[in-house]
């Protein structure tokens, strides 16, 4: 699910958001270690991470964010969802 929040941060426009795979969220200054991070996540390796991640908006400008995600499991313990709750740090940033 993406709340309006989101949306909003991404440039206000779901259809962009739903339309895009997580791999093609990846922005140049991204570390190697987030897709370390998340490739252990969905073989099971890890519970959540945390970075600082950049991803581009819409409108082609840079999104950077505070990114914590967790893995979900069912009750037998195998994984099931990944739950991403994102900060935006752009402003702060800037600074």
């Amino acid at each position: 699910e993406i709340n309006d929040t989101l949306t909003k941060m991404f440039g206000g426009l779901e259809h962009h958001v739903r339309s895009h795979k997580v791999n093609e969220w990846v922005h140049p200054e991204d570390s190697p270690q987030v897709w370390k991070y998340y490739d252990e996540l969905v073989r099971g390796e890890r519970d959540h991470y945390r970075v600082e991640k950049a991803y581009y908006r819409n409108d082609g400008t840079v999104l950077w964010t505070n990114l914590t995600v967790s893995l979900l499991r069912d009750s037998e313990g195998r994984p099931e969802y990944q739950l991403a709750l994102m900060e935006d740090t752009t402003e702060r940033r800037l600074l």
